[in-house]
């Protein structure tokens, strides 16, 4: 069985091995800077889940635990290149799922939405993984990432995963985690896109 280690150390071959799939993962416009990383990764508020095959990091997963909520936010989950299609992303998914299941917790998963911008099929395969393992979607609930690096920041869908045991949210959670979002993952306090996403949420959310 895979082993999934917490690393704290961001002096370490660890974390170094980490951000360099980070890197290889993610473009530009979706990336924190590796420096903010790593002090919120020291001072606790971000979490770096690493996996290894044959003694060296092959995954790595960064989660925010949104206060004053039972959620997580799954920032960034990537596997290194040469590693891909092998089921590793699904084995920490269904790893992560049962331990949450354990605490009564959930993860707030942002996917880019296949329906906007190009590349739209490799973003429906990104939409389908996580659905077949069981995330739902928000229904009519609009996100953006805030604008990083002076960039459009993509459309995305935002998801609620292990199983939750409603089919919908209430509308004041929704825009308690899209707050929290802005404030403890991106460091966006009073950012206009948060009055923009809550707007035209409805009061009861279903999850499909």
């Amino acid at each position: 069985m895979r082993e999934y280690r917490l690393v704290m150390d961001t002096n370490s071959e660890d974390f170094d091995r980490a951000m360099v799939i980070y890197r290889s993962s993610f473009p530009e416009n979706e990336r924190l800077p590796e420096k903010k990383l790593a002090e919120k990764i020291t001072n606790q508020e971000f979490q770096l889940l690493v996996s290894y095959e044959e003694s060296k990091v092959s995954f790595m997963a960064i989660l925010c635990p949104l206060k004053e909520t039972n959620f997580s936010l799954l920032g960034y989950v990537a596997v290194a290149e040469n590693l891909r299609g092998k089921g590793i992303g699904e084995d920490f998914l269904k790893y992560l799922g049962k331990e949450l299941k354990e605490k009564d917790e959930f993860l707030l998963l942002e996917v880019e939405n296949p329906a906007s911008g190009d590349n739209q099929a490799t973003k429906q395969r990104r939409l389908n993984f996580y659905q077949r393992l069981g995330a739902k979607i928000l229904d009519k609930v609009r996100f953006l990432l805030p604008n990083l690096w002076n960039e459009t920041p993509p459309e995305m869908l935002l998801m609620i995963y292990p199983f939750y045991p409603l089919n919908y949210i209430k509308r004041e959670l929704v825009e308690k985690l899209i707050n929290k979002v802005y404030e403890d993952f991106y460091e966006q306090y009073q950012h206009p896109n948060i009055e923009l996403l809550c707007k035209n949420i409805p009061d009861i959310v279903n999850l499909i």
